[in-house]
C-alpha cells in the first residue's frame, strides 16, 4: 500500500513504533487518570477512543493518516491496558487474582485476528471490524461498576457502600456490615482529605522506588521479546497467517498455567521460570538463524524455537502482570502498574526496529531478547513475594507497616 519498499520499507517499522509511542505516552497518563478520576471512566474512555481511532484507521488515504491513527489507537490502548486488570484486580480475593490474566482472552482474540486476516486480507477491513466489536463493550457501562476499593480510598463511602450491596445481591449473600470499614475509614487519618497521589509517589518512597525499578526490567524485557517475535512472523518459514495463527493460539496454555503456578509457587519463581524458558528459546533461535545453511531442519528449528520463546514471554508477561497489581497500594496502583506499562513500551518502541536489523544480520534481535529476559529472571528473585497476602490499600499505612 503506497509503494512502501525499497528506500521508503522504513515506514512500515515506523508506523508500529509510533503506535508504540502513544502507548508509552498514555500508560502514564492512563495511570494517573485512574487514580484520580476512578478505574470505571478511565476504562470506557480508552475503549471509546480505540473504537472511533480503528474505524477511521480503516479509511486512511496516505500513511501518514494512517500513522496519526495509529498513534491515537495507542493512546486509547495504552489506557486501556493500563486500567483494566488493576480495575477487575480490585474486586477478587487474593487466590483467584491470577486466573484473571489466565483467562486466555488477549490470546484467543489475537488467533481470531489471524483467522480473520487470511478471510479478509485486507487492512482496512479489519480496522473497521475491530473497531465496530469494540465499542460493542461500551453497552456494558450500566452493569460494570466502580472499583469499591478506588470509592474507599478516595473517602466515597457512600458510593462504595452501594457497589457491595450490589455484588452482594448479584452473588446472593447477604448484605455485609460495613460498620467496620466506616470504622477503619473514620480513625484513620490518611483516608480524610482529597490528597491526590502522583507518579512521584514512586520516587520519594524507596522501596516502592525499588520495587518500580526491579519489576521494570521485567516489563521492559517483556514489551521488547513479545512484540519483537510477533512483528518477526514473516521471518518464519510456512504460510504467514498460519504463523501468526499459532504464534497466538501458543499464549493459551501459557495464561491458563499463570493460575495455578502462582498460587503453587508463588508469583515470584513463576516469573523466574517462565522467563528462563523465554531465555533459553530465544538462545535457540538466535543460534539457528545464525547457522549459515538453508536446510528444513533449521527452518523447523527456528519455527519451533520461536513459537517455545513467545511461550515463554507471554506467560511471563502474564506472571509479572499479576505479581505488579500486588506490590502497588490501590492508592497508587494504577500509576505504579501505568508507569510499568509505559516501561514495557520502550521495548515495544525498539522491536520493530530491530526486526529490520535482523533481517540483514540474523539472530541479533534475539540475542537481545535472550539477554533482556535472562536478566529479567535475576531481577525477580529481588521482588518480595506476595501470594497469601493481602494487598495494600493506603500508602500511608505501608509504609508505617515497614518502618516498624
Amino acid at each position: 500500500q503506497w509503494g512502501l519498499i525499497c528506500d521508503d520499507k522504513w515506514v512500515t517499522a515506523t508506523v508500529s513504533s509510533v503506535q508504540m509511542a502513544g502507548l508509552l505516552i498514555s500508560g502514564l497518563l492512563g495511570g494517573q487518570l485512574a487514580d484520580v478520576i476512578g478505574r470505571k471512566p478511565t476504562f470506557y474512555v480508552s475503549i471509546l477512543i480505540l473504537s472511533v481511532s480503528n474505524i477511521v484507521a480503516g479509511f486512511s488515504t496516505s500513511w501518514i493518516m494512517f500513522a496519526v491513527t495509529r498513534f491515537i489507537i495507542g493512546l486509547g490502548c495504552g489506557a486501556y491496558l493500563t486500567v483494566f486488570y488493576t480495575f477487575s484486580v480490585e474486586f477478587t480475593p487474593t487466590k483467584f487474582r491470577p486466573i484473571q490474566i489466565a483467562v486466555p482472552d488477549w490470546s484467543i482474540w489475537a488467533a481470531l485476528l489471524g483467522f480473520f486476516s487470511y478471510i479478509l486480507k485486507d487492512w482496512k477491513s479489519l480496522h473497521i471490524l475491530t473497531g465496530g466489536l469494540t465499542g460493542l463493550s461500551l453497552f456494558t457501562w450500566w452493569i460494570v461498576p466502580e472499583s469499591f476499593r478506588w470509592l474507599v480510598s478516595h473517602d466515597k463511602l457512600a458510593e462504595a457502600d452501594k457497589v457491595i450491596k450490589k455484588i452482594a445481591r448479584m452473588n446472593n449473600h447477604p448484605k455485609p456490615d460495613l460498620n467496620k470499614l466506616r470504622a477503619v475509614v473514620d480513625s484513620d487519618p490518611s483516608f480524610q482529605g482529597s490528597r491526590q497521589y502522583t507518579f512521584l509517589e514512586l520516587i520519594r518512597d524507596r522501596s516502592l522506588l525499588k520495587t518500580t525499578a526491579l519489576a521494570g526490567v521485567g516489563w521492559f524485557s517483556c514489551g521488547y521479546a513479545y512484540y519483537a517475535i510477533s512483528y518477526s512472523v514473516d521471518q518464519l518459514s510456512g504460510d504467514l497467517y498460519l504463523n501468526m495463527f499459532l504464534l497466538s493460539v501458543i499464549d493459551i496454555p501459557a495464561l491458563m498455567s499463570i493460575w495455578y503456578l502462582s498460587n503453587r509457587l508463588g508469583r515470584r519463581w513463576t516469573c523466574l521460570g517462565y522467563f528462563m524458558i523465554g531465555s533459553a528459546a530465544c538462545l535457540g533461535v538466535a543460534v539457528s538463524q545464525m547457522i549459515d545453511v538453508d536446510s528444513g531442519l533449521q527452518k523447523t528449528l527456528i519455527n519451533g524455537f520461536a513459537l517455545a520463546a513467545k511461550f515463554g514471554v507471554s506467560a511471563s508477561w502474564a506472571a509479572i502482570m499479576a505479581f505488579t497489581t500486588e506490590v502497588y497500594p490501590t492508592v497508587v496502583r494504577n500509576i505504579g502498574y501505568g508507569t510499568q506499562n509505559s516501561i514495557s513500551r520502550i521495548g515495544a518502541l525498539i522491536a520493530p526496529q530491530l526486526v529490520l536489523v535482523n533481517k540483514v544480520t540474523p539472530g541479533v534481535m534475539y540475542i537481545i531478547c535472550f539477554v533482556v529476559t535472562l536478566t529479567s529472571a535475576i531481577t525477580c528473585l529481588l521482588l518480595k513475594e506476595t501470594k497469601d497476602k493481602t494487598i495494600s490499600d493506603n500508602l500511608e499505612v505501608r509504609v508505617a507497616g515497614n518502618r516498624k
